[in-house]
């Protein structure tokens, strides 16, 4: 069989040979195939024949030598905003602070601990601690994910993560397993090693968001500055009218100038009662503190200093004590035999108790917005700060993604370079030297040598 004839017998058989010449033998056409396969599947082929771009090879390449991190792992959002007991919320941001779930639960127990309990029932202490060890798997899980996601910050400013191109998480392997991984997928030796494809980030946005940077120091020592200048004052004014909104408010009913009265005559008539000094606040974040240090921040908070300790709600919660806190001041009314008054006077006691909520209602928006208006410019450059420190971040990300690879440019720089070494050099060809033309002079001396000699 002729080699037209194989050939066509093979088209007849739907075999496609790539063009490949037919050679004399059975294991020279296998071996001439199994090398067109290996060529097509080479992804430097591949690429310098056009058959994907730069960019895609590039990506290729480095999920080839990656794995994906899953959302979830790093999702610690969800769990904040899944979050609804107080205790939750505050381990979390302890969390975040830099604790450990080991401190916040040896944190939350030794505040029981501390507090005096001797009117709590001590099947309330239980269950509050119960409630507390409760806590410990769902701020395990916070601590895992948020720690995650930490790292996967950090790495995707040095290399060790990246963004793929479908906008998943990808973690790079370890240098031996990434080695082995471009080994697999056909890269020559020289190509192998996984820091070649390193994303090295851009120089010039580099620089931008140290610019950002620069500028968010700046603006924090104006905020520091204002917190010291500002602060002071303002809560001071703060508390002031607060305290004016809550003596105006009770001043227009009767009820309300009696039960003022009332406050004021136990103002007079004995020592302000204080609270377990080792009593602990846990809202609001941050490290436990105590109830006495505490004040300050409440005071920002409610633009007056109200106090209540957890064996205060504890107390309340078993329905034994009931601490009424007025304008910074502690009446602790026992249930027992009600005094002997008549039904006018229980009447006016709960209009007067009435007028006493809507006053500290009106005490505490009027402190908080006071408080939230002097405080105004801290809180604009609060925002700037986080304006300039978001830029600088998002600049550092785009400078990874937009940085160089090692790899392409050797890739794309030797190759040619390579390919004209390759060239073999032109062998030297004999030119058969042309025979000299004689001048006449020569050709008459010749004729007479020639001539002499036959004489």
């Amino acid at each position: 069989m002729t080699e037209a004839e194989l050939l066509l017998w093979l088209a007849s058989q739907g075999v496609e040979n790539f063009g490949a010449p037919i050679g004399t033998s059975a294991a020279g056409n296998l071996g001439l195939q199994q090398d067109i396969y290996s060529l097509i599947g080479n992804p430097i082929f591949q690429l310098q024949q056009g058959l994907v771009t730069p960019e895609e090879f590039q990506q290729n390449m480095q999920l080839t030598a990656s794995t994906r991190v899953e959302p979830e792992e790093i999702d610690y959002g969800t769990l904040e905003d899944n979050a609804y007991d107080e205790d939750l919320i505050l381990g979390y941001e302890l969390i975040k602070k830099g604790y450990t779930v080991g401190q916040v639960i040896n944190s939350m127990l030794s505040q029981l601990k501390n507090v005096d309990f001797a009117n709590i029932d001590s099947n309330a202490i239980s269950i509050e601690k119960d409630i507390i060890e409760g806590l410990k798997g769902d701020l395990e899980k916070f601590y895992d994910r948020w720690t995650a996601a930490n790292r996967v910050e950090e790495g995707l400013l040095t290399g060790d993560y990246f963004q793929g191109i479908d906008g998943s998480i990808r973690k790079q392997m370890d240098y031996e397993d990434a080695q082995k991984a471009y080994a697999a997928a056909g890269l020559p030796k020289g190509l192998q090693n996984p820091i070649l494809w390193r994303v090295e980030p851009d120089a010039n946005l580099l620089a931008e968001a140290a610019k950002g940077d620069q500028r968010a120091e700046e603006l924090a020592k104006e905020r520091n500055r204002l917190r010291l200048t500002l602060e002071p004052k303002a809560r001071k004014e703060a508390t002031q009218k607060a305290s004016s909104a809550y003596e105006e408010f009770l001043s227009r009913t009767p009820e309300g100038r009696m039960f003022l009265e009332q406050e004021r005559a136990k103002a007079a008539g004995k020592p302000q009662e204080t609270r377990p000094r080792s009593a602990v606040i846990r809202r609001g974040g941050g490290e436990p503190v105590t109830l006495q240090t505490r004040a300050k921040t409440l005071a920002d908070e409610n633009g007056r200093v109200r106090l209540r300790s957890r064996a205060d709600i504890l107390a309340d919660e078993r329905g034994r004590v009931t601490i009424d806190q007025g304008r910074n001041r502690s009446a602790v009314v026992r249930r027992g035999s009600p005094p002997d008054t008549t039904e006018a006077e229980k009447a006016a006691q709960r209009k007067a108790q009435e007028q006493a909520y809507w006053a500290k209602m009106q005490e505490t928006y009027t402190g908080k917005s006071t408080l939230a208006e002097k405080l105004q410019p801290i809180k604009d450059v609060e925002d700037a700060i986080a304006v300039a420190e978001k830029a600088a971040k998002e600049k550092r990300l785009q400078a990874s993604q937009q940085g160089t690879v090692r790899a392409m440019d050797l890739i794309q720089k030797a190759g040619p370079i390579a390919a004209m070494l390759s060239q073999p050099a032109a062998k030297p060809k004999y030119v058969k030297p042309k025979p000299r033309v004689l001048s006449d002079q020569e050709i008459e001396q010749m004729s007479n040598m020639i001539a002499g000699g036959l004489i």
